[in-house]
């Protein structure tokens, strides 16, 4: 049964909130902001989600554009191709993931060189995500596979599905670090969550590279 257009995007925004929950330069970013205050951290929450969201609008609209000449032509190869370099990012995240659980979690400590400045803040945010390579490797791969399974409506939705995955997380995050009680339950938590993230990102991993593999064996 072919996958349905809700089906892919529901999803594509878990799988991106995986990603989002590794620990990497947006996470920092949101989290020393965080520190300076919660009006800060909120800024840069907007500038990671707007500058992610820049960055999906940006591979959607190259996707389509390369679509029109190449993808269509041999639509299960690129079907294959975008699968398995999906499922390879997947893995290597929740190898990373599980990776900074075995070797004890970094601290963010101190407001370093980041001030309370709000307009710094959402500048450093948008910046850091529009340029993430990590994330740009998702979107390429994820929005590649809405393109060739659901087709173009399903890949322009990508952008706003996005910037409001980045937005709710880094909010809580945001949430979580700019108080002393929130932030001593994070320290607690998430060592435990950073296991779970990790294992469930190798199983969707694999699972996305055997399906893709099927398919073109099929």
């Amino acid at each position: 049964m072919p996958p349905t257009l809700l089906h892919c995007l529901l999803f594509f925004s878990s799988s991106y909130l995986a990603i989002l929950s590794v620990p990497g330069a947006n996470f920092v970013v949101v989290s020393r902001a965080s520190l300076q205050g919660r009006m800060a951290g909120m800024a840069a929450t907007l500038g990671v989600a707007s500058g992610a969201a820049l960055a999906a609008t940006a591979t959607v609209c190259a996707l389509c554009i390369i679509g029109r000449t190449r993808i269509g032509d041999d639509l299960p190869i690129a079907r294959v191709l975008f699968g398995v370099l999906y499922g390879a990012l997947l893995l290597r995240s929740g190898i990373g993931c599980l990776m900074v659980a075995w070797d004890g979690l970094p601290r963010v400590r101190g407001p370093g060189s980041l001030q309370a400045d709000h307009g710094v803040a959402f500048r450093l945010g948008f910046v850091t995500a529009a340029s993430n390579p990590m994330s740009i490797v998702f979107f390429i791969s994820a929005c590649g596979l809405l393109l060739t399974n659901v087709g173009v409506r399903g890949a322009v939705t990508s952008p706003v599905l996005v910037f409001v995955v980045a937005s709710l997380w880094f909010w809580s995050i945001c949430l979580l670090l700019s108080g002393r009680g929130t932030r001593r339950v994070y320290d607690r938590i998430r060592y435990p969550a950073d296991i779970a993230i990790g294992l469930v990102l190798l199983g969707t991993g694999t699972w996305a590279v055997i399906t893709a593999m099927r398919a073109y064996a099929a």
